[in-house]
């Protein structure tokens, strides 16, 4: 996912989730000072932007991101190392899915 998508679709969760009347968000806003975002806000854009790309924001990643730059740039790079990490995953040492057996009748 390039760097636009990325910004296309935090500037959507900025505005679907997080309710703020933002027109444009571009990568050189602050997250607190432009885009006002308060503690519990910052909580909901990290937790909605792990579900919109599935990757996961430490709390520590979290309040590292001061710019819309740097929250473009942790994701790009959380989806690149996942990329990289099942990139060469051995699908027969792949967990089974499915329900627990636990014996008993069959």
């Amino acid at each position: 996912m390039d760097r636009q998508a990325i910004l296309d679709e935090l500037t959507a969760i900025v505005h679907d989730v997080l309710d703020l009347p933002v027109r444009e968000v571009g990568e050189n806003m602050s997250l607190v000072h432009d885009l006002e975002l308060d503690s519990l806000r910052m909580v909901r854009l990290a937790v909605a932007a792990e579900d919109r790309f599935g990757i996961t924001l430490s709390e520590e990643d979290t309040w590292e991101l001061r710019t819309v730059a740097d929250a473009v740039t942790f994701v790009q790079r959380a989806l690149r190392e996942e990329n990289q990490g099942t990139a060469g995953a051995d699908p027969a040492a792949a967990p089974i899915s499915g329900p627990p057996h636990h014996g008993g009748r069959r």
